[in-house]
């Protein structure tokens, strides 16, 4: 079992340390005080037992955070537990967050309070200055770096600056998104920066704004073609388009020309995601019409369209290993748990009700697309019960009383 916390990190605009995003938004390991930084970021937040309990508890195949890291879609319980003897100083993935702040709205995002000035917030250069020299000081390097978050980064007037001093100390390779409706700065080019994610979701206003309100698409198209033209040949960074697939943007039609227009503004890559929110697209991959050389495909996975009865087989195969293999029992029970709340959530219409059905498992408002009935939502809820009481059983089976009592508790507080 692993994760992409095993050796990542993520901050926050207001310094605030969640355990990833997805569900793990509503996990805090940690908060940094951008005017009082700690003495060693790297020892005393990445070292901390915080950090190296999630490490601990993967290599032991358990979830660190029962009830949480199961609905989370960076758990893959089929990988290989991570290999915390050979000392390597990495820090594979770094995400963080230069703005809370926006200037879109758009449907899907649960960052409203951002639009709140009282709410706004800007991750001090100081901050991200401090941790490369902190990382690089005890000898880590960096695999990958992630720029994102709820708001949009180029808000942040330091942001290439803060992309210079990660190259400059931890090299890696470094992707920034953004919404494109951005002012181009020489600084794009130079800062080092590897990938620039722009989201293009369409090849009309009236399309553009249906998800991307408040943006303007020629803004996007003029941002792209600067950043272009200011390289010098195929040079850095990439540029990345992202187009998210909905029913509403997936003819033929749209597709050809957004792939003829990312041809004329000097796109490298085309990004194709398939949401799992409300009017998701149902196109498969296969089903594309292509006409550009670098596509990458991100569908939406066979464990969001898992049926009762596919998930009631499964859980019955671990349900008959639980005495005698309880470690095996469970590593099924906890993949199958994942697929279960995917399920769950497809066609979810506000990112805001995915994260209190994490946080609380309150029924999500479905979509006019989710195909899921009251009977198949109270099938699914009802198999969620047992799953945690196997994962329960087997946790004591193991002779892991404390994890046996997170999964108690978590059943006692969700009401399963």
């Amino acid at each position: 079992m692993n994760c992409i916390m095993t050796r990542g990190l993520y901050l926050r605009a207001d310094g605030r340390l969640p355990c990833y995003c997805s569900a793990g938004e509503t996990v805090t390991l940690g908060r940094l005080d951008h005017g009082n930084l700690p003495g060693d970021i790297a020892a005393d937040v990445f070292e901390s037992p915080a950090f190296t309990r999630i490490r601990a508890a993967m290599a032991q195949g358990k979830a660190p955070f029962p009830g949480v890291c199961e609905q989370c879609t960076y758990l893959d319980v089929d990988a290989d537990a991570p290999d915390l003897s050979d000392g390597e100083r990495r820090l594979e993935w770094l995400h963080f967050e230069p703005a809370y702040a926006c200037n879109l709205d758009c449907r899907w995002c649960h960052g409203q309070a951002r639009h709140d000035p009282g709410q706004v917030r800007m991750l001090p250069l100081e901050t991200i200055r401090r941790l490369a020299d902190d990382f690089a000081a005890r000898g880590y390097t960096l695999g990958k770096g992630n720029i994102c978050g709820v708001g949009e980064p180029t808000l942040n007037p330091d942001v290439w600056a803060m992309i210079a001093a990660l190259k400059d100390k931890l090299g890696g390779d470094i992707l920034l998104s953004t919404n494109g409706n951005a002012s181009f700065s020489p600084d794009i080019v130079s800062c080092g920066l590897d990938k620039l994610k722009i989201a293009a979701d369409a090849t009309d206003q009236k399309t553009y704004g249906r998800y991307r309100r408040h943006g303007r698409l020629s803004r996007v198209l003029e941002f792209t073609a600067q950043v272009a033209a200011a390289r010098s040949g195929p040079a850095s960074p990439q540029i990345i388009w992202q187009y998210i697939m909905f029913d509403y943007n997936d003819s033929d039609a749209d597709l050809l020309k957004y792939q003829r227009l990312a041809r004329e503004h000097g796109v490298d890559r085309l990004r194709i995601v398939y949401t799992r929110c409300d009017n998701y697209s149902r196109r498969a991959p296969e089903d594309f019409p292509r006409d550009f050389p670098d596509i990458l495909f991100f569908p939406i996975k066979e464990d969001s369209l898992l049926g009762v009865d596919a998930a009631e087989a499964r859980l019955a195969q671990a349900e008959a290993l639980v005495s005698e293999e309880p470690a095996e029992a469970a590593r099924l029970a906890l993949g199958l748990a994942r697929h279960v709340f995917h399920r769950l959530l497809l066609g979810v219409e506000r990112y805001v009700d995915l994260l209190d059905f994490v946080a609380s498992m309150r029924p999500v408002a479905q979509g006019n697309c989710a195909d899921l009935s009251p009977a198949e939502q109270q099938a699914f809820r009802a198999l969620l019960g047992r799953l945690y009481r196997l994962l329960e059983a087997a946790s004591c089976g193991a002779g892991d009383a404390p994890q046996a009592e997170a999964y108690a508790a978590f059943v006692r507080k969700a009401g399963l």
